[in-house]
């Protein structure tokens, strides 16, 4: 059963579909007991050697996917702890508290929105020095301000964003679980925005 299934990934399985590979006639006989073939004693007189040893010297080979999925597992917990003690991408972080590798937006505007990098006045000074007040003068130039609070943008916050200002909280969770009409609201407002 475990030859003919794609599921068991032993080494030990691995090894006799390869040796079924090669030689396509094999013959398993039975012996009934040990006394008078040579092979066979000397395995017997093996085994009851080892149950004598007090530790065992023998290693068992981990499958693949075993491995697999044991060194993602570390990788994604050792890459969780970096990001929630990093002092950086703070901003990202409120809105993606746990890593994932299937939240994957390609948007150009929704990268914007969720990295905070962007043609915003407080990303504009970090890397050139710009003034980051925004140019209603009322908070800095944040992409949260835009989106939720600058007046400048009211009109266009209405007609395409209002629907999402009215569910309150607005993280990744509800972004990634909105079936992409919230991609698409906040998609056109800040192309619209530009």
């Amino acid at each position: 059963m475990a030859l003919a299934s794609y599921c068991y990934q032993t080494s030990i399985i691995e090894e006799i579909k390869l040796i079924l590979k090669d030689k396509r006639n094999i013959v398993l006989c039975w012996v009934k007991a040990h006394v008078g073939i040579s092979g066979n004693e000397i395995a017997d007189s093996l085994a009851k050697e080892a149950t004598r040893k007090e530790t065992i010297d023998i290693s068992i080979k981990f499958s693949k996917r075993w491995l697999k999925n044991h060194f993602q597992s570390v990788i994604k917990e050792r890459w969780q702890q970096r990001w929630e003690f990093s002092l950086k991408a703070r901003y990202t972080y409120g809105l993606m508290p746990q890593v994932s590798t299937k939240r994957c937006f390609g948007d150009f505007y929704i990268n914007q929105f969720l990295t905070g990098h962007g043609d915003f006045p407080v990303y504009q000074m970090r890397f050139f020095g710009k003034n980051d007040i925004c140019h209603c003068g009322r908070d800095q130039g944040t992409i949260t301000h835009y989106l939720f609070g600058c007046p400048t943008f009211n009109q266009i916050r209405q007609g395409y964003f209002l629907p999402i200002c009215q569910f309150g909280s607005f993280g990744v969770d509800f972004f990634a679980q909105s079936q992409g009409w919230v991609a698409s609201y906040v998609a056109i407002f800040l192309s619209e925005m530009s």
